[in-house]
């Protein structure tokens, strides 16, 4: 029997830890890129007939308060702190999340869960089944809660808890409002776009193999009438920016004498600079009314501009097809 009990202590060890250092790891991921979980967010609330105007703030609040509930959790189960509450919190977070994910593996209704948001993709079954694991360790926890470790100073475990919540809402806070701390996007900084679109190919015993798949598939630029200039844009050797809006009813135009400054020093230099809408020309004319912005337009997908750069509006730079910079307006 004490055998046995000593296995079941260590199983209880074992799955404390390993879904306390899940639920910080979702909860950084979410923290690090608020934007991109919010758009997930409206993904599934469209499911259920619920339409928010693009990257609404109360959805984002969602996105944050979400990151830091999976931060209490994740960080009470590490430390062993209120077991009964952290147990309870536990199977009751978890309950719903499992019955969402086993729709959507079902129905397949949202490509995927976004459970660590752009950091690690991971397939809707994949998802079902890592809640199913976690559904399975909150039972036994809230059940065994009392042969959970513990670190020994109920002061030091609050004071530990609270640092960590309180690092986690800032990393969140800054993130959502200026950009993701650390760019999990195919876009991040030092990209060769083409390249990025073509994958990575080698040739083996006279026949092409693939390497890697493409890991950018949808960057696409036309111009008002449909022409497709994404080849030229890229093989531009000078510097090129192009200012992203993914929603003009939703952009910040606040900063407008920004954006004037930056086309008017891309003008005296001869730099070529670009509005990109995802919308029509309409929505393009009126964005530039509201701003003064007298630049070229572009147009491409809403899914490839939120993601591109999360901001709105957000600034890229190119040199030769690569990614030199990505800026929103508060970095100016």
């Amino acid at each position: 029997m004490n055998v046995l009990r000593k296995l079941l202590t260590a199983l209880v060890w074992l799955s404390q830890t390993v879904a306390g250092l899940t639920f910080l790891a979702s909860a950084l991921a979410k923290a690090n890129d608020p934007l991109g979980m919010t758009i997930l967010l409206q993904d599934y609330l469209g499911l259920m007939g619920v339409h928010t105007a693009w990257a609404s703030v109360p959805v984002t609040a969602v996105a944050v308060v979400l990151a830091l509930v999976e931060t209490a959790l994740g960080i009470g189960l590490l430390l062993g702190a209120c077991k009964r509450r952290t147990t309870t919190g536990f199977l009751v977070f978890i309950t719903p999340m499992l019955l969402i994910t086993a729709y959507n593996a079902l129905a397949d209704a949202v490509p995927e869960c976004g459970c660590f948001g752009s950091a690690l993709h991971i397939t809707n079954m994949q998802s079902l089944m890592k809640n199913v694991g976690l559904t399975l360790i909150a039972v036994l926890l809230y059940v065994r809660r009392e042969e959970m470790y513990q670190l020994p100073g109920r002061q030091l475990r609050a004071w530990i808890a609270n640092v960590v919540v309180a690092v986690v809402a800032v990393l969140a806070i800054w993130s959502w409002r200026h950009l993701p701390t650390v760019d999990f996007t195919p876009y991040k900084a030092g990209t060769d776009v083409m390249a990025a679109m073509m994958g990575e190919y080698a040739v083996v015993d006279g026949k092409s193999v693939e390497l890697a798949a493409p890991t950018i598939k949808d960057f696409a630029l036309t111009d008002a009438e449909g022409n497709d200039l994404t080849d030229d844009i890229l093989a531009l050797e000078e510097e090129v920016t192009l200012i992203t809006i993914p929603s003009e009813e939703r952009a910040d135009t606040g900063n407008s004498d920004r954006l004037n400054s930056l086309w008017d020093e891309a003008s005296d230099k001869a730099r070529p600079f670009y509005l990109v809408m995802a919308e029509d020309k309409a929505a393009a004319e009126h964005f530039k009314d509201r701003t003064g912005l007298n630049c070229p337009v572009l147009f491409a997908s809403q899914e490839m501009l939120q993601t591109i750069v999360r901001a709105n509006p957000g600034i890229v730079r190119l040199k030769g097809g690569v990614i030199k910079e990505k800026l929103s307006l508060k970095h100016l």
